[in-house]
Parts: structure tokens; C-alpha cells; sequence
């Protein structure tokens, strides 16, 4: 035999078939079904024909039963009928046959097991169509469990099936992650598609089952843990979408999202197998990701939860910079609470600004350094002088608000001296200074003849503060000396 005659052979062969096809008046489902046949004859006769020659070099052998089965499977699908996706099998077989025969012909074996997989999706499809109404995301969601089927299916038969297909561990996983994305896709399609009340059970269900395959795939590669952990959240949130109201959810989707964030994190992934780094991460990323879906409807007391969540984060973690999350949460808080009440002065806002800036300062690892003890001086100048001017600007309104601003001041320099804080001492007093010289002027304006008895008084004190300076030089600039050396120590 020679590849030129046996190809012959079998052109001969199949020329007969649509002959006898003509005479006899058969349909286009016949002539498949005798060409799938020839297919698979011709496979085996070359299986068997290989076992006796292995070094035979009839590449023919090869190709003849691959030509059958693909015009086989053409033929069949001359219209869509309940036996399409059986024909598109039966082609699958004689591909698989030939594609294990040596490594250069994989790619017949991959065609193969594509056919396999097709003809899945046309049986399924093929009932769909026959279905009397019903909606389109059920359907979709229906192609995505036989995709999650197959992909699990594949894995659980894995140690049969590898043998038979001749295929390394690595290319069986690539061909079930690859129907594990199909039914990935197909589910976040039937999502945004119109679905039933039990079409969208089905769907909790199948995505619950990717989010399983992903999550257990995590066990050997830890990144594909964050695909499960998305569609499983994917799966609970639109649980609870079809249990709550629209409203409710929006309002306190981060807060449970936090709570969900929690329980991942605490339970025992190592012990289980898994490595716990990609859990953590995961933890921390799912509240702060609600947070933004929702930030226009979400409430003060979720923000306060999540808020108070990623501070236990980062306590737990030792990485205090997430607390800076948990910082502008309450921000974000405090200033929804501010407009609900209307409250517009800028002293209020003035205030979280001045916060955040010395809860940095106070927290942050890059600025506890002793080389950043001026950088730390600074911000805590620039965070108390932002509040001081504030409230010097808004305190001439009235003696209680000029008052208030005096006693603030003062407390500041309380501060400074107990905690032994330049910032605090040098602001406070400055603006201790400032207030005191503001409300003696707008008292001199209203009562003029008290201006000169001012003069007189002051006059008196400055001359008295000059002669206990004279008499005591020595003394006073031992003590501003200590002083100053003092407050070079302070922060």
C-alpha cells in the first residue's frame, strides 16, 4: 500500500456512498451516518495496521479517517436537528483515535475533545430552542452549568482520561480551566440577562460551583483563589439582592460585605491546605471594592463598620498604614453626618482635615524616625495652625465664640507643656496672643476712654518687665537658655 492509493481508496470509497445516496433517495442524516462510519472503520483498520508496522510511514492512515469524520460532521449538520450534537460525537471519536496515535498529532486529539464538548452544547441548545418561552438568562445560565459539568467532570475523571487522551497532567488542566472560564463567561452573561425566580436559583447555584473549581484549584496555584472569591461574593450578593430589599442592600452591602471579609480571614486556610496569603488579601480588598459600588447609597453606620473593620485589619496584620482606610471612613462619616445636618461652617471641616494630618503624623512608620523630627514638627504645625486660623476667622462673630477660641488656646498650650510638643505650645500660644489683642481692640472700639487706662496699664507692665530684667540679667537669660535647650528635646 502507498498513501496515493489508499487515499484513492477511500475518495472511491466515499464517491460510492453519495452514489448510492442519489439511487436510493437518502437523506443528508444517511450519508453522515455511513461517512462517521467509514471514519471510524478506517481508524481502527489503521490501529490495527500500525500495531503490525510500527514504523510504517503511511501518513494516510492518519489522514483518511480525520477527513472522514470532519466531512461526516459537515454533512450531518446540514440542518439542526435532535441528533446534530450525536453526529458531532461520533466525529469526536475517530479524531481522538488518530490525535493519540504519536505526539505531532495532539492537535487532532484537542479537535476531538472540542467536539466532544460541542456536541454537548448542541443537544442542550437543540432542547432550549424546543422550550416554549421562558427567559434568556435561563437558558444562558443553563450552557454555563454544562460548562461547569464538563470542567469538573474532566477533573474528577482526570486519571482515566489522561491515559486514554495521551495528554500531560498541565494540558488536561488547561482543557478544563478553559471550559471553566466559558462557563465563567456564559454566567456573568445570564447575570445581566433577564432571569427567572428558579433560573436564578440555578445561577447561585452553578457560580456557587465555579467559585468551589476555582477555589480548590487554589490549593496548588494560590491566584486562583481571587477568581473564586469574586464569583463566590458574586453568588451571596445576589442571594441577597433576591431576599432583601434593593434599598437595604445598598445601605449596608459593605457592612456585610466586612462581616464576610472577617470570616474569611479567621478561618484556618493553612490547616486546610491553602496557603493564607491570597484569603488575607482577598479579606482586604472585598469591603473597600462594595464600598465604592455602593458609596451613593451606603450609610454612616457601614462606613463606621468597615471603617472599624480595617482597623482590626491592620492591627492583626502589623501593617498600620491600612489604617489610614479605616481613617477616611470615618472621614467620610463624619462629613455625611456634618451635611445631613446641615452643618456648613468651615471650622468643621477644618477639623477632620487637622485630625487625619495628626493621625498621620503620630502613626505613620516613615515619620517615627528620629531624622524626621522636624518633618514631624511641621505637619503638626501646619495640621494645629490649619484649625486656629479657622476658628480665629470665625470667632469674631461673638464674645462666646472669641471666648471659646482663648480657651482652646489655651488648653493647646496645656498640651504642649504635658506632652512636651513644640507644635502644640508655639500654635496655642500664638493664638492665644492673637485672640487676646483681637478682643481688646474690638473692646477699645466700643468703649474708647477705656483706651488710654490700657496704655497706662500696659505701659506700667512692660516697664516693670524691664526693670526685673535689669536687676535679675543673669538669672533671665539662664532661664531662657534652659528654655531653649528644653524645647530643642521636645518634639
Amino acid at each position: 500500500p502507498t498513501n496515493l492509493g489508499l487515499c484513492g481508496a477511500a475518495w472511491g470509497i466515499q464517491l460510492l456512498a453519495l452514489s448510492w445516496g442519489n439511487l436510493s433517495g437518502a437523506t443528508w442524516d444517511d450519508l453522515a451516518i455511513v461517512t462517521l462510519i467509514l471514519g471510524l472503520l478506517t481508524q481502527l483498520l489503521g490501529d490495527f495496521w500500525l500495531r503490525r508496522h510500527p514504523d510504517s510511514a503511511l501518513t494516510s492512515l492518519h489522514g483518511i479517517p480525520t477527513f472522514y469524520a470532519i466531512l461526516g460532521g459537515l454533512l450531518a449538520h446540514h440542518h439542526f436537528t435532535f441528533t446534530s450534537g450525536l453526529y458531532t460525537l461520533a466525529a469526536a471519536l475517530p479524531l481522538i483515535g488518530v490525535g493519540r496515535r504519536q505526539p505531532d498529532l495532539k492537535p487532532l486529539t484537542y479537535l476531538g475533545i472540542a467536539a466532544v464538548s460541542i456536541a454537548a452544547y448542541e443537544g442542550l441548545t437543540y432542547q432550549l430552542l424546543q422550550s416554549p418561552g421562558g427567559s434568556e438568562g435561563d437558558g444562558i445560565t443553563l450552557l454555563a452549568g454544562l460548562a461547569t459539568a464538563i470542567a469538573i467532570t474532566d477533573r474528577l475523571t482526570a486519571r482515566w482520561l489522561r491515559p486514554y487522551w495521551r495528554l500531560t497532567q498541565s494540558e488536561l488542566l488547561t482543557l478544563t480551566h478553559l471550559h471553566w472560564l466559558g462557563g465563567s463567561i456564559l454566567a456573568l452573561v445570564a447575570l445581566v440577562a433577564p432571569l427567572s425566580q428558579t433560573g436564578s436559583l440555578i445561577w447561585i447555584g452553578i457560580t456557587t460551583l465555579l467559585a468551589g473549581y476555582a477555589v480548590w484549584q487554589g490549593r496548588t496555584q494560590e491566584e486562583w483563589v481571587y477568581p473564586g472569591v469574586v464569583e463566590l461574593s458574586a453568588a451571596i450578593a445576589y442571594a441577597l439582592y433576591k431576599t432583601l430589599p434593593e434599598s437595604t442592600l445598598l445601605n449596608w452591602g459593605a457592612a456585610i460585605a466586612a462581616l464576610f471579609a472577617f470570616i474569611l480571614y479567621s478561618l484556618p486556610w493553612h490547616t486546610w491546605g491553602w496557603s493564607r496569603q491570597p484569603w488575607q488579601r482577598s479579606a482586604a480588598l472585598l469591603p473597600g471594592v462594595i464600598v465604592l459600588i455602593t458609596n451613593q447609597d451606603i450609610t454612616v453606620q457601614s462606613l463606621l463598620i468597615v471603617g472599624a473593620f480595617y482597623a482590626w485589619f491592620a492591627r492583626v496584620t502589623a501593617q498600620i498604614r491600612l489604617s489610614y482606610l479605616a481613617l477616611g471612613l470615618a472621614d467620610w462619616a463624619i462629613l455625611k453626618v456634618l451635611n445631613e445636618q446641615s452643618l456648613t461652617d468651615p471650622l468643621w471641616f477644618v477639623t477632620v482635615l487637622s485630625g487625619s494630618i495628626l493621625y498621620g503624623v503620630q502613626i505613620d512608620p516613615a515619620l517615627r524616625s528620629p531624622s524626621s523630627r522636624e518633618v514631624r514638627h511641621l505637619l503638626r504645625c501646619l495640621a494645629v495652625g490649619l484649625f486656629c486660623l479657622t476658628a480665629l476667622y470665625q470667632s469674631d462673630r461673638s464674645w462666646l465664640q472669641g471666648l471659646l477660641t482663648i480657651a482652646f488656646s489655651l488648653g493647646l498650650i496645656g498640651a504642649g507643656l504635658t506632652l512636651r510638643v513644640r507644635a502644640f505650645l508655639y500654635v496655642g500660644t500664638a493664638t492665644f496672643i492673637l485672640k487676646v489683642i483681637r478682643q481688646l481692640w474690638f473692646f477699645i472700639n466700643n468703649e474708647s476712654l477705656l483706651l488710654w487706662a490700657m496704655g497706662i496699664v500696659l505701659g506700667l507692665i512692660f516697664i516693670w518687665i524691664a526693670a526685673t530684667f535689669e536687676a535679675r540679667r543673669s538669672q533671665a537669660i539662664a532661664l531662657v537658655q534652659y528654655w531653649v535647650t528644653e524645647l530643642d528635646r521636645w518634639e
